[in-house]
């Protein structure tokens, strides 16, 4: 062990005691606080006059900045949660992929092969997740958008970070920029001089987009060039055109057009309404193509005067959007989305020329809305919410770079997650619903293929479903305005409601959703509502109510404290070989023989600075621990 692990693990001693606790211990006496915030400060996390003052925006720091204690994260060597964008160099030989997972990964596009994985300062509820990045068209620079975590109204904080590619494909920091929104899409110019900042605003009942818009920056020393914060509405596109122009497109419904100088000249209102989610720029004739959101439109407008000049065919495609456009080296148009072959169960790219006609047949990709598009070469690579990411070939065979290495979530909210009335027997399928079932039973730390004889031989340990009858709850599954009765059952702007179980003896019932866990009493009073790891699209109880037991689309299983929501242990699967690791909060934790290969430690340096990122053995005597991980839910432990 090199003597930088040794230092690190012999600090993790001290960080024992701390592990359940805050990311950063409370001070209250007169210039405990002020030491405080010079730390937090140190670490990019405060902003405000260094006193020993404690309000809201104390408080609303120490809560959201990145905790200093080592933080288990699971590594499968390929995203394991949903790719967000793709973004190529000029060449196609480099890939960067951006994702939930924390971490943007860039690929040897020709190999089909990760060469260096990027990892985010992790804590806090999303803090981390990157929602975009992007490569200079000479691959010499990479940016990524990573979400620092949301104030008490729902406002967003991200950093821009800036890597220094190698011709290899190593990515060296080189700094960060603070924003007060989230950093949604971006975009460099075609020297790579030039970097387009496009931002999300806040989240929330009540909340306002201003404060979005768009900031471009000089790419080697950080500084702003220009910024228009005059925007209604989210910013989903950035896009230079050849002669430095900017595009955006912003759900106000406005395309704006940026001069050379990058002064506003020209805004108009996007053809097909308020969603347009997409922006590209054809490198041939600067043409500019629009896809939107909830539409299967593409409009083809004049790069100068924004005049529609065509509209994109579209038809025979029977459902789905084609809300993600880009143009080709070629002058060919791409779109794609989530729009499906005639089968509904595959989606696919289509292509056109300049003028919107369509050129060959729909190429099918994934069943799985496709997040990136890109040519390289005579194939085009893709990505997906999945995660998968791949290659179609010219004869339209797919060569898939990335299969998804997590347990497919879907299909699993009515009866795909089954738990034992202790809690600690759950059935899962690997696949879609029950498709491929296991059983892991955490007393014994063992996974078992249901079917083996091993497995029929178990008859002690009943499962049940969800319990779906006894309110008459209405669109819990997958609508934003769930009910009860007449009664409404509240959520966020834009949060689903994907899952639902009933409390024993019908004392009340738990949602699901896609940010949230939150729980009810038997009238529909809320009693707790606790941050989810990702979409929430199974939920079950054990032990009358004292545990849910939860199925998220990160393809972990994870138990919750049926009192308060506190998460008291998670399971990850990993398919292709079913190795697996279980874990506590505190980072104790067991994994199955050779699943110690799952396992990476993060040891933050604040929301600006990239973590340290360690190996399994480097804190395994302090952590492993399966006596303690198999007691994590019950009583005693709770307690």
């Amino acid at each position: 062990m090199s003597r930088v692990v040794l230092h690190l693990a012999a600090a993790a001693v001290s960080f024992l005691a701390l592990d359940v606790a805050p990311a950063h211990a409370a001070s209250t006496s007169t210039g405990d606080v002020a030491a405080e915030k010079r730390h937090l400060a140190d670490l990019g996390c405060w902003r405000g006059p260094i006193d020993d003052t404690v309000d809201d925006h104390l408080l609303e720091a120490r809560r959201t900045c990145p905790p200093e204690r080592p933080i288990l994260r699971v590594e499968t060597e390929h995203h394991a949660d949903r790719i967000n964008g793709l973004s190529v160099d000029g060449l196609c030989r480099f890939g960067a992929t951006a994702s939930d997972d924390r971490t943007v990964r860039i690929w040897s596009m020709r190999e089909g092969r990760v060469v260096e994985t990027v990892r985010m300062a992790v804590g806090g509820e999303s803090g981390g997740k990157v929602f975009s990045a992007a490569l200079s068209p000479d691959g010499r620079w990479l940016a990524a958008g990573r979400l620092d975590g949301y104030d008490a109204v729902g406002g967003p904080r991200s950093t821009l970070h800036l890597y220094a590619v190698s011709p290899e494909g190593a990515a060296t920091f080189v700094r960060a920029v603070e924003f007060d929104n989230r950093v949604f899409a971006l975009a460099f110019d075609p020297a790579g001089e030039r970097l387009a900042v496009g931002f999300k605003g806040p989240m929330g009942e009540g909340s306002s987009p201003k404060g979005a818009g768009v900031v471009v920056l000089e790419t080697a020393s950080g500084r702003e060039l220009a910024a228009d914060h005059d925007y209604m509405g989210d910013v989903y596109g950035v896009a230079f055109g050849r002669d430095r122009s900017l595009y955006a497109v912003s759900r106000d419904g406005f395309v704006r057009r940026y001069g050379p100088s990058l002064a506003l000249a020209r805004k108009v209102r996007a053809p097909h309404g308020q969603n347009p989610d997409s922006v590209s720029v054809s490198p041939t004739s600067g043409r500019v193509a629009i896809g939107y959101d909830q539409k299967a439109t593409v409009s083809i407008l004049s790069g100068r005067s924004l005049k529609t000049l065509a509209e994109a065919n579209v038809r025979g495609l029977p459902r789905g959007t084609l809300s993600l456009v880009r143009w080709t080296a070629k002058g060919e148009l791409l779109a794609t989305g989530s729009a499906t072959s005639k089968d509904g169960a595959t989606t696919v790219i289509r292509r056109f020329d300049e003028a919107g006609r369509r050129i060959g047949r729909d190429l099918p990709v994934a069943p799985a809305r496709v997040s990136g598009v890109a040519q390289c070469g005579d194939g085009l690579a893709f990505t997906t919410w999945a995660p998968s990411m791949g290659m179609v070939e010219p004869n339209g065979t797919m060569r898939p770079f990335q299969a998804s290495p997590l347990v497919d979530m879907g299909g699993k909210a009515r009866d795909g997650l089954l738990v034992s009335e202790d809690g600690r027997v759950v059935e899962f399928g690997l696949g879609r619903g029950r498709a491929t079932p296991v059983r892991f039973d955490l007393k014994n730390g063992r996974l078992i293929d249901i079917g083996s004889e091993e497995t029929l031989a178990m008859v002690s340990d009943d499962v049940h479903a969800p319990e779906l009858a006894g309110f008459a709850i209405r669109g819990w599954n997958g609508s934003n305005t769930p009910q009860m009765g007449p009664q409404p059952l509240k959520l966020l702007p834009l949060e689903l409601s994907l899952s639902m179980t009933v409390l024993p003896n019908r004392s009340g019932f738990v949602l699901g959703t896609t940010w949230r866990i939150r729980a009810f009493d038997d009238e529909g009073r809320p009693t707790w509502a606790v941050q989810a790891a990702n979409r929430t699209v199974a939920v079950n109880t054990a032990r009358d109510g004292e545990l849910v037991v939860a199925a998220h689309s990160d393809g972990t299983i994870r138990w919750y404290d049926g009192a308060d929501g506190r998460e008291l242990l998670a399971l990850f699967v990993s398919m292709p070989d079913r190795a697996w690791i279980a874990w506590m909060p505190s980072g104790h934790y067991m994994t199955s023989p050779g699943g110690e290969r799952l396992v990476r430690w993060t040891i933050n340096r604040g929301s600006k600075s990239a973590p340290d990122v360690l190996p399994a053995d480097a804190f395994r005597p302090i952590y492993e621990n399966p006596a303690l991980v198999k007691q994590a839910v019950d009583p005693a432990a709770r307690s």
